[in-house]
């Protein structure tokens, strides 16, 4: 739950997205995005978040940190720091026949300026 004066809500949507990389290419930071956050699972309240990601190999897991301000919509002028890991278990497909068709893992949501 987040809750700040003015302000209370969840985001309930799931993250997903689908990229072309490969996975030589899941380590590669300045990938530039930007996302619309739908929060309390309708259309109505909604943040446009532009993020960066950058990625880091700490003891064989993967660090994701996705950052960036919402510049429109529910939460503006805020920042948003999203740090992902994924287990080495994750990324066990690289090396198996079909190779990595799916990743999960567990995340941080910051938010700053608020």
């Amino acid at each position: 739950m987040l809750e700040f004066p003015g302000f209370r809500g969840e985001w309930v949507s799931t993250e997903s997205w689908e990229l072309h990389l490969s996975c030589l290419s899941l380590s590669t930071s300045g990938i530039r995005a930007t996302e619309t956050l739908y929060w309390n699972g309708g259309t109505t309240l909604s943040s446009t978040w532009e993020n960066t990601n950058y990625v880091q190999l700490v003891n064989g897991v993967l660090v994701s940190t996705l950052t960036g301000p919402i510049t429109s919509g529910t939460l503006a002028g805020a920042t948003l720091t999203l740090i992902t890991t994924l287990l080495p278990s994750e990324l066990t497909a690289c090396t198996e026949p079909g190779g990595l068709q799916e990743i999960s893992g567990l995340s941080t949501w910051i938010f700053t300026g608020l």
